[in-house]
């Protein structure tokens, strides 16, 4: 059989169906186990680039929050080196409650981190490590197709950890941070630093991130009909359905008048869409009461999502929802466009 070059073919499946069809089923299976093999390999002397890049990063830092993504990222380099060799003997620890990251994490339930992220970030270490146990068991029996599997889903939970890891450390530094004195959100001055922190996350971990400018819609009417006292407790009241709705790990700036600005780091367009249309929604129900006026109002929102490779600024991607805004606000408002 004429050698087959990895990347022919859409995926895997696609592959094994065509020489299937053409020299049978055994035949199929040992040159897509054998094109798998190839594609560890490569893949993994790919991943561990990027993985030592963040880690020449995160050493010259010293905290907490970034210990354990030094020790995470370090498990994660060491465990691309047996992929690399094709060694079915771990040199790193499998049993993900042995780990230093799952043990430290577990003493911090009742400290400063939120139940709710610590058990998103506890879940995912779990699963990177049943990844890579079961990648193990597959490469024992040279099921390399398996393997691949295996070793995808392991290194994809491990971008999302360090993720999710750094996301808590740009949290943390956040709430530091000076408030806007009406809405309790971040202070706009301090958005372009934390922007920037964002995209290098992005850049880093190859993950995407969103970033949504919130509007109220015909605000002027509200000052204007109510007075300024009521538009102030208006903003109060949507920024707080804001928060509500919005995860522990995305930052919310007072960005304007009545103009919100969010971050949603490690976030792609259809899940940023979907948080956003539920945010909508819920500011379209809610009845803000201010002032004795019950009044209702809706938001217009636009949002961009991209993975950053270095090219663009954060002034480009604020300009960019900048502009989804204006759609949202030109096909009648009270909508999410991107």
């Amino acid at each position: 059989m004429e050698k087959l070059r990895i990347g022919n073919y859409e995926t895997l499946y696609d592959l094994w169906k065509r020489l299937r069809e053409e020299y049978g089923e055994e035949e199929a299976l040992k040159v897509v186990n054998n094109i798998s093999k190839e594609l560890i390999v490569k893949e993994a002397k790919k991943d561990k680039y990027v993985f030592e890049k963040v880690l020449i990063k995160e050493l010259l830092k010293d905290s907490r929050r970034e210990r354990y993504i030094k020790e995470k990222l370090l498990w994660t380099i060491r465990f691309l080196r047996d992929v690399i060799n094709l060694s079915a003997e771990p040199s790193v620890e499998l049993n993900y409650r042995n780990c230093f990251l799952w043990r430290d994490l577990m003493r911090l339930r009742k400290q400063r981190l939120k139940e709710r992220f610590l058990r998103e970030i506890l879940e995912t270490h779990k699963t990177v490590h049943v990844f890579a146990k079961k990648f193990y068991e597959s490469l024992k029996e040279e099921n390399y197709i398996s393997a691949y599997f295996y070793y995808q889903n392991c290194v994809k939970n491990s971008y999302a950890l360090i993720s999710l890891l750094s996301a808590v450390r740009l949290k943390e530094v956040s709430e530091e941070l000076k408030k806007d004195p009406l809405t309790g959100l971040l202070n706009r001055r301090f958005l372009i630093p934390i922007f920037e922190d964002v995209l290098e996350l992005s850049m880093y971990t190859e993950l995407p991130f969103s970033v949504a400018i919130i509007d109220l819609d015909d605000f002027k009417k509200i000052n204007d009909t109510y007075g300024h006292l009521v538009g102030d407790c208006v903003l109060k009241n949507v920024a707080k359905i804001i928060r509500k709705n919005l995860r522990k790990s995305d930052y919310i700036f007072r960005y304007g008048g009545e103009e919100f600005l969010v971050l949603l780091p490690s976030t792609g367009l259809e899940d940023a869409v979907n948080i956003l249309e539920k945010l909508r929604r819920a500011v379209e129900r809610t009845e803000i009461e201010c002032e004795g006026h019950k009044i209702n109002v809706t938001v217009s929102i636009g949002v961009c999502s991209d993975i950053y490779t270095g090219d663009k600024s954060p002034e480009d991607y604020i300009n960019c929802a900048d502009q989804k805004l204006y759609e949202a606000k030109k096909e009648g408002k009270n909508r999410v466009i991107f």
